[in-house]
């Protein structure tokens, strides 16, 4: 970045704002389905023009941490609730 050292509120606030974007692409390009009276985003049923934006976001969530996988089937996706390990 130029050399130019980033404050930590920059940080805090770009972090919040990947996070926000990440879960609305993930939110918008992915049909839902519910399994056991749990709500699931199906990553794998993206448009192929979607499909990189999916990914990525997918990518991004868990290495936050931020994503539970179906352990059945690990495209589909929910968001951790807060406090949630």
């Amino acid at each position: 970045m130029g050399g130019k050292t980033v404050s930590p509120e920059v940080v805090a606030l770009a972090l919040k704002i990947a996070d926000s974007v990440s879960r609305s692409d993930i939110e918008c390009y992915c049909l839902m389905t519910k399994n056991r009276r749990i709500w699931w985003y199906d990553t794998a049923v993206a448009e192929p023009e979607d499909a990189e934006f999916v990914a990525e976001a997918v990518r991004y969530l868990d290495l936050r941490g931020l994503l539970v996988h179906h352990e059945a089937d690990g495209k589909l996706v929910r968001f951790k609730k807060e406090g949630e390990a």
